[in-house]
């Protein structure tokens, strides 16, 4: 993790996904991840799996999403959401944000729709790097 921090002084990007039976330190981990990256003055986004069921499709994308969202000014939202509206799916606090997000209209086939929300996230994250 440490080496990857490291490649993004150097512009190239990384993704890191911590997974782990509960108790194991992961939380600790990416805690102080963040903490050095916020010190070399990085983003960071984050979400987090919900075990006991329940949670919404994609939450931890709508959590990460959130944070990224929240960072990117309006200007660069409404151009990317123009291109990507499927990201209302996930962050519904993008409509009152983005006003003339347009509606859809019958719903996708489900894995086209999934494809969709996961290819607007992936630009977006892309965006915000």
């Amino acid at each position: 993790l440490s080496a990857g921090l490291d490649e993004l002084d150097a512009g190239r990007g990384r993704l890191f996904l911590v997974a782990g039976e509960p108790g194991i330190g992961k939380t600790r981990l990416i805690d102080e991840l963040a903490q050095s990256a916020g010190q070399r003055g990085r983003r960071v986004f984050w979400g987090r799996c919900w075990e006991s069921g329940g949670a919404p499709a994609y939450w931890p994308w709508t959590q990460i999403l959130r944070s990224c969202v929240a960072s990117i000014d309006r200007a660069e939202m409404n151009d990317h959401l123009a291109a990507f509206p499927d990201l209302a799916h996930v962050v519904p606090e993008l409509r009152p944000r983005v006003p003339a997000l347009p509606e859809h209209g019958a719903a996708p086939e489900p894995e086209q729709g999934r494809f969709r929300v996961l290819d607007a996230a992936t630009s977006l994250l892309r965006q915000a790097a």
